[in-house]
């Protein structure tokens, strides 16, 4: 998919699409070891979303780890599904996303509703005070994108792996082995750092526009209740000034983290 493509999509997404999560749907959570599992990546609201062709100008990195290491998530230009890894041993495997930069221009009033949206308010603080809130938002963004995936019986290690995103979503306990209304604690990074006060949405399929939301406190943890046992999408956006403002004002990265119980 070209930027023009991408961003021919975005116009044609209702206004309170515009703050758009982008996720994994793999062929399988569950792949038997030496299964091959197909990689879909989607982009929408509330678990319904528009396919995402592989695009090697936009990709940064598309990997595979697990018991038996990292491996490349094999696919061509255009491919939908966007990839697709063979599970080795048994295990729990992290699928992981991460793309290019992108370039978007939208109108101020939309700007700010996605802001508000994503917990954001620090940038439209900014704006006010700096008076750009009238002018459009001119902002480079990009995606930080995570699946786990469980092969075989007893595996409990690799939930919490870093894969080296600039924005990483990390849960503290296994999401796997929670029962229905107990807590699931993830940290939020920033290019290898705890960041605070952040954001952090869960998703359910069972209720799609339900959101169970905290920040991240000083140790870039928060602590989220999940009231029952699902497919769960977890979500942050992080916004700060760009470095080129010739290029952009802002940069964005948006992480998600998804997991399905069996």
């Amino acid at each position: 998919m070209s930027e023009l493509r991408f961003l021919l999509l975005l116009c044609a997404l209702p206004v309170a699409a515009v703050a758009h999560d982008f996720w994994f749907e793999p062929s399988s959570f569950t792949p038997a070891p030496g299964q091959r599992v197909e990689f879909r990546l989607r982009i929408g609201d509330d678990f319904v979303g528009e396919k995402y062709p592989r695009d090697e100008e936009l990709l940064d990195q598309f990997v595979l780890a697990g018991p038996p290491g990292w491996q490349n998530v094999a696919g061509n230009n255009g491919d939908e599904p966007a990839g697709h890894a063979t599970a080795g041993d048994a295990g729990l495997y992290l699928a992981g996303y991460r793309s290019k930069p992108m370039f978007i221009e939208l109108e101020a009033a939309k700007f700010e509703q996605y802001l508000w949206k994503e917990g954001l308010e620090h940038a439209i603080r900014s704006r006010h005070a700096h008076g750009e809130n009238a002018r459009p938002g001119r902002e480079l963004f990009s995606r930080c994108a995570k699946a786990l995936l469980v092969s075989g019986a007893g595996a409990t290690n690799g939930y919490d792996r870093a894969l080296g995103f600039r924005l990483e979503i990390i849960p503290a306990k296994n999401p796997l082995a929670l029962a229905a209304g107990d807590t699931l604690p993830v940290t939020v990074s920033f290019e290898a750092k705890p960041i605070s006060n952040l954001l952090v949405t869960a998703i359910s399929t069972n209720n799609p526009t339900r959101r169970i939301q905290g920040r991240t406190d000083a140790s870039g943890r928060v602590d989220l209740k999940l009231p029952e046992r699902s497919t769960w999408l977890v979500k942050t956006v992080h916004i700060f000034p760009a470095a080129d403002p010739k290029r952009a004002d802002w940069e964005s990265l948006w992480a998600t983290y998804i997991f399905s119980q069996p």
